[in-house]
């Protein structure tokens, strides 16, 4: 066989796994795959919300009075407790 005989009958055995490994693994579960996928979005922006809040904390309590960053603290408590829980589904 030559090298061309080789590479396409091994791109068609690349398809022919691909199709297989579709319809017998991945068409099946197609639904919990999305929904991982999904949840991993929400955990990624859950993560860049909480280091923006940190972020917004710090620069509260470097520029402001005192009590301009406890109320700011207090701020990024409740909003914590409230949108975490609504994250993770707990309410």
């Amino acid at each position: 066989m030559t090298k061309a005989a080789d590479i396409s009958g091994t791109k068609q055995a690349d398809k022919n796994l691909i199709a297989r490994l579709w319809k017998i693994y991945i068409r099946p579960r197609l639904g919990t795959l999305l929904l991982a996928l999904l949840f991993m979005i929400v955990v990624a922006a859950a993560t860049a919300a909480y280091t923006w809040l940190f972020k917004f904390i710090v620069d509260s309590m470097q520029v402001n009075s005192r009590s301009d960053a406890s109320e700011a603290i207090d701020r990024a408590v409740h909003f914590v407790k409230l949108v975490v829980p609504a994250v993770i589904g707990l309410t």
